[in-house]
């Protein structure tokens, strides 16, 4: 069923010389779903109690792995795998205890740990309080790709630690709460050890509405001595009535050089929400409801 293996061309030659072209490796595809024709069949719980996760077990680097409709257990991801589902129809509605707070119950959709170049797209995460707080969480994880997800309810959405040249675009978030958390997240640390730069990450057309914390917040305690720039958060619609558009928070001094533009926050109670200091050291270029459209800005106007 696999097509594991090497493509060997036949060997040209000519008199004395030999060609021997390069030798390339196949991607092998991974199929989970329900019925015998899967390579992980999520009906048969006692072999796969948690099939994606088998499946992201058993995958080499570079493979990718097919998920078909009907609902999962996400999993931890350590290498650069390929994770796509089949959109809508593939529903995630629980998934690994969070790396650090596990021992409450806090499970996440899929965690990716020091897993450079894992791409996640395509699926649909259920989260609530009791089965699945977080949809995606990115740690020291450089040129991870979620795209293309929807995610419902959720504590935090998709929160990036210590990584660089993530991509998050073209994703849903809804009904995020409480008000004290929002739905992206990037951060250089946390009390519990995550830890590094935050740089050249790219959070494009994402759509996040009805929350009642922030949209988009870009994190950098004081007491980490890590840096938050080159970021890049551009046309993003954020539509929380009861909540806030883009939080900056921490130190000017690592806060910094961040791009800001394009974003439709007409919606939010709150448009943006940041420090003077962290205005005048990032740039905020035409974003609706914060400023006039066509106007380029560095923090001038009113600030919610």
């Amino acid at each position: 069923m696999k097509q594991l293996g090497v493509m060997l061309p036949a060997v040209v030659v000519l008199g004395l010389i030999s060609l021997n072209p390069p030798v390339h490796a196949q991607k092998t595809v991974w199929t989970v779903g329900h019925g015998v024709a899967f390579d992980f069949n999520e009906d048969d719980y006692a072999a796969y109690p948690a099939a994606i996760q088998a499946a992201v077990d058993t995958a080499a680097p570079g493979d990718k792995i097919a998920v078909g409709p009907g609902n999962y257990i996400g999993a931890k991801v350590t290498k650069a795998i390929e994770l796509v589902g089949s959109g809508g129809e593939t529903a995630i509605v629980s998934g690994p205890l969070h790396p650090i707070m596990g021992a409450m119950g806090a499970r996440v959709g899929f965690v990716l740990l020091n897993a450079a170049g894992t791409t996640v797209r395509q699926f649909k995460f259920f989260c609530s309080a009791t089965s699945m707080i977080i949809a995606v969480l990115v740690v020291t994880s450089d040129d991870v790709a979620v795209e293309h997800v929807s995610i419902q309810t959720p504590l935090e959405a998709i929160n990036v630690f210590g990584s660089r040249r993530t991509r998050i675009a073209h994703n849903v978030v809804t009904g995020q709460g409480p008000a004290k958390f929002s739905a992206i997240n990037l951060l250089t640390g946390a009390k519990w050890g995550w830890k590094g730069d935050v740089s050249d990450n790219l959070v494009a057309h994402n759509t996040i509405e009805n929350g009642v914390g922030g949209g988009i917040a870009l994190v950098a305690p004081s007491d980490w001595p890590f840096l938050m720039t080159g970021n890049t958060i551009e046309r993003n619609t954020i539509n929380n009535p009861a909540g806030k558009g883009i939080v900056l928070t921490g130190d000017p001094l690592r806060l910094y050089g961040n791009a800001i533009g394009f974003n439709d926050l007409r919606g939010s109670g709150a448009e943006v929400v940041a420090a003077s200091a962290l205005l005048a050291v990032n740039t905020f270029d035409r974003n609706l409801g914060f400023q006039p459209p066509n106007q380029p800005d560095r923090g001038k106007g009113s600030v919610k």
